[in-house]
């Protein structure tokens, strides 16, 4: 025999010694019953299972790790009722944006000539409104009111005027106020002023009685009377044409609110999957604040 031949026996001897000196003293009983079977397919069947064994195991290893990185939670929900909670902010709007009186005297040229043009519409032929559609086509989603508004708008955008003495005043709108059964103005500061409300019910609550003025509306602007009124937070900035609801005049509307308050768990579940922005709050100041943005002029 050959010297090479002489030494790969020999390590092949070796390997099968140490082989069978790990499948004697292994905890994993299948390699010992592998090593010691004399048959062929007993040899092969036991190789397969400790093969899919570990398989099996490396998986489930694997779906554990990544079941802990996933960081699942248990929700927990408890109800409490609070008998002190913070009284929350009301924000009344006119459904008009814009008083009559106010425009007849800022802008009286154009408040007479839109009402000659409304007097003119009014003596109308068939065919005059045929030719005036068709010299004044305009795009689809945009109607005619929102043409007037859009023109009265850019004429107080380029005075320079704030909207805000335009509008209808709340000490003018505001009939009679009671909070808490005492009278309130409309600075809502009586006597009894609180910070937390614990008292439930119409006769302890915000009570108001609201003036629509009607007299005041522009036809062409507003779609019909009443008020735009959003409850919230008194820190949120509100939204009432977006997160408010109508009340018509000549009704009682009562309103009733709950408090939800929601507590979520700290690092490392609060990141943005549970709504969480962490220190971008507080970095990017108003960056995220209703996520709106305002522009000052």
């Amino acid at each position: 025999m050959s010297q090479r031949y002489i030494t790969e026996l020999f390590v092949s001897d070796k390997r099968k010694r140490i082989l069978d000196d790990f499948a004697e003293r292994t905890s994993a009983h299948g390699c010992i019953l592998a090593s010691k079977s004399q048959n062929a397919f007993m040899r092969f069947f036991w190789i397969i299972a400790i093969l899919l064994a570990w398989i099996i195991c490396t998986y489930q290893i694997w779906i554990s790790i990544d079941k802990y990185y996933q960081y699942q939670t248990v929700v927990s929900i408890q109800i409490r009722h609070m008998t002190n909670i913070i009284f929350p902010a009301v924000t009344i709007c006119n459904l008009n944006p814009i008083r009559a009186s106010w425009l007849k005297k800022v802008f009286p040229e154009t408040f007479i000539r839109e009402n000659r043009k409304i007097d003119d519409f009014h003596k109308f032929t068939e065919q005059q409104w045929k030719d005036y559609e068709e010299r004044h086509r305009l795009a689809e989603h945009i109607t005619p009111e929102m043409r007037i508004i859009h023109k009265h708008l850019r004429l107080i955008f380029e005075k320079n005027i704030n909207l805000s003495i335009a509008g209808h005043d709340i000490n003018h709108m505001l009939i009679d106020c009671t909070y808490q059964s005492a009278k309130c103005s409309a600075k809502i500061s009586p006597a009894t002023n609180q910070q937390y409300h614990g008292f439930v019910g119409p006769l302890y609550g915000l009570s108001l009685t609201l003036y629509v003025a009607d007299n005041e509306y522009l036809a062409r602007h507003s779609q019909g009377s009443g008020f735009k009124v959003e409850i919230h937070p008194a820190e949120y900035i509100p939204f009432p044409e977006d997160k408010g609801f109508t009340i018509s005049p000549g009704v009682m509307t009562s309103v009733g609110i709950k408090q939800m308050r929601v507590t979520r768990m700290p690092l490392p579940y609060d990141g943005t999957d549970c709504g969480d922005f962490g220190d971008n709050i507080e970095n990017d100041g108003l960056k995220w604040m209703n996520a709106s943005l305002y522009h000052k002029r």
